[in-house]
């Protein structure tokens, strides 16, 4: 009695264990993939003729490989491809696509970077005083009408108006920035410019939203 009991324990076993074989999606673990999520990290978007880029991946998820395009032509299959140089005017879309291998899953991302062309140096900087006395007994401020040549491709400029003036005992520098979106500038400088010395200097240099060109300098 007993060994039949054991006999029909272990054949209900095996029944039980034949329910649950291989084929039986309770015995079954599915992989769950993390999909790739392309994004990408440019230090700067907007840069001068021949200046360069410096990008890097900042993608998540699981990957097995990267695609830079940087539609100039060049391309890159590293991670981090580092500084990458434009060298003609224009605007670029740059394209990161990340891959992963085991799941067949990939994502793209874009970045536009602007090239806009070098800019020059202001050329027929002059400083005009218009009006005022300066020191005297009666002392009023000066004004000078700043001009110069427009230079192609800029937005603005930008004016510095530095002094060192020299009234004994001692000097003191002055220092005054502006910003002009003309090739002119009016200016009103409450200083005494006729102490025991002094130098004036002006400074005129170009802009637009990526760069700036050399500065151009005059002493009155």
């Amino acid at each position: 009695m007993v060994a039949n009991k054991w006999v029909a324990l272990l054949l209900g076993l095996a029944i039980a264990m034949g329910a649950c074989g291989p084929d039986d999606k309770r015995n079954q673990i599915e992989r769950v993939y993390v999909p790739p999520m392309a994004a990408i990290n440019a230090d700067k978007v907007c840069v001068g003729k021949g200046d360069c880029v410096t990008f890097s991946d900042e993608s998540t998820g699981e990957i097995d490989s990267w695609l830079w395009d940087f539609g100039d032509g060049s391309v890159s299959r590293d991670r981090d491809p580092g500084a990458h140089c434009f060298l003609v005017v224009g605007t670029y879309v740059v394209t990161l696509t990340v891959t992963s291998a085991e799941s067949g899953l990939e994502d793209v991302a874009t970045v536009e970077v602007k090239v806009l062309a070098l800019l020059g140096a202001p050329s027929g900087l002059t400083a005009s005083l218009l009006s005022g006395s300066g020191c005297g007994t009666v002392k009023t401020p000066r004004v000078y009408r700043l001009s110069w040549n427009d230079v192609p491709g800029a937005t603005s400029y930008g004016v510095v108006v530095n002094s060192v003036l020299c009234c004994s005992p001692t000097c003191v520098d002055s220092y005054g920035g502006y910003e002009s979106g003309s090739n002119s500038l009016t200016v009103e400088i409450d200083r005494c410019a006729n102490c025991l010395s002094g130098r004036w200097f002006w400074s005129v240099t170009a802009h637009n939203e990526c760069v700036a060109g050399p500065t151009t300098k005059v002493q009155l």
